[in-house]
């Protein structure tokens, strides 16, 4: 395949932005040539292309400028193959590319940045609520974890529980501290910090309840620290507070065979196993007191069906008919 171009945002391991980076580096070690369009000071893999597009935080929005960046380069090369955008506001929307664009938000408002074709939803629950809000046709496409990274390890602690992701209260951060104060039981808070985050109410009062020794707060682990928190949880608890279309730190930690526990919202019952969707705090605090439903065979068997390598080839097909002309 020729080039493609991947719009992606910067970030230590946001979920867009780690999800996007394995997924060109996966595609790179297949042998196809990629480049990426990213903010500056974004890293990519080895031997990838990158385009360097606006600066972080002052222009995150401003998506005029990377459409200046891109067009130039863009115009002239016409052995592209298909453009893969993943950014929220679907900067080459108004251009005629081959291209599909992904969709992110969860439908719970109106979003007046979505491409008018080529939309690529992440589960069934966001496929149908996207195309009954727009009147327009989506197909799902699942997200991936690379394996080869998210994998479990011989002899894992299991004594803490792990709540990891974004610090803000939709995400459900002060009630997996309560249910784990509740219950006695010890919780790491890892959590992705953005400047402009830094000094948030929120953020001050999630400090304050993490004082003691019992719950700890880390701030932008390395991927590696990462990894070893998710391979070595008792479980991952995400008490979410807003429907999501899906949950990639849900994939990293089946990929790890670990237990994960979350409220039935949005794509939840439909993504995660079964007997691990609570739809009440008690129903949740029940969840955590058991020694979990499932072997942690079968949680890993289960996170299979995101492996990159399921994954990528299901892309690449996709692809070639983009290239073709496909369009929905």
């Amino acid at each position: 395949m020729g080039t493609s171009v991947i719009p992606i945002g910067h970030g230590k391991y946001g979920g867009i932005e780690k999800l996007c980076y394995d997924f060109v580096e996966g595609l790179h070690r297949l042998g196809h040539q990629i480049t990426v369009a990213a903010p500056r000071g974004s890293r990519v893999p080895e031997g990838v292309k990158l385009i360097e597009t606006v600066k972080l935080p002052d222009y995150q929005d401003r998506d005029d400028i990377t459409d200046k960046k891109l067009i130039p380069w863009l115009v002239p090369n016409i052995d592209i193959d298909a453009i893969h955008d993943f950014s929220h506001k679907h900067v080459l929307k108004e251009r005629v590319f081959p291209s599909i664009h992904m969709v992110w938000h969860p439908i719970t408002h109106y979003y007046l940045f979505q491409s008018n074709y080529n939309a690529v939803c992440l589960s069934n629950w966001q496929k149908e609520r996207f195309e009954k809000a727009y009147v327009q046709k989506a197909i799902v496409m699942p997200m991936c974890v690379d394996t080869d990274k998210y994998r479990p390890v011989d002899n894992p602690s299991r004594e803490r529980f792990l709540f990891l992701g974004k610090i803000s209260p939709e995400k459900g951060v002060h009630l997996a501290i309560q249910y784990c104060r509740e219950l006695g039981a010890g919780l790491d808070v890892v959590g992705g910090l953005i400047p402009s985050e830094l000094n948030s109410s929120y953020l001050q009062s999630i400090q304050k309840l993490c004082e003691g020794d019992n719950i700890k707060l880390y701030f932008n682990v390395t991927e590696e620290e990462k990894i070893g928190f998710l391979q070595n949880a008792k479980a991952v608890i995400y008490p979410v507070q807003q429907d999501e279309a899906h949950w990639l730190v849900g994939i990293e930690a089946w990929a790890c065979m670990t237990d994960t526990y979350t409220f039935d919202r949005g794509a939840m019952r439909e993504i995660c196993l079964p007997r691990t969707v609570a739809k009440t705090e008690e129903e949740f605090k029940e969840l955590m007191q058991t020694e979990g439903y499932y072997h942690r065979e079968q949680i890993w068997a289960h996170g299979q069906q995101y492996n990159l390598g399921v994954v990528l080839p299901k892309y690449l097909e996709l692809y070639k008919l983009v290239a073709e002309g496909k369009r929905w």
